[in-house]
């Protein structure tokens, strides 16, 4: 899913935050996770730690049963 499939499901974010090869959206209980704008790791808000932390959550997601 790119950002402007994301954009026409989910609407605006209510906030983004982007660095130089990523960017993250947040919709309230979840931040959308992209990498050259295609969407790769979705997280909950309550686990979200924010930019350098990523690779954090996207092993720990591997490693959860949800």
């Amino acid at each position: 899913m790119t950002k402007d499939d994301d954009l026409k499901v989910a609407g605006e974010p209510r906030l983004i935050t982007e660095s130089v090869y990523q960017s993250y959206w947040n919709y309230g209980n979840i931040w959308v996770c992209f990498k050259s704008s295609i969407v790769y790791l979705l997280i909950k808000a309550k686990e979200w730690i924010g930019g350098p932390y990523i690779e954090y959550f996207k092993e720990k997601s591997r490693n959860k049963n949800d």
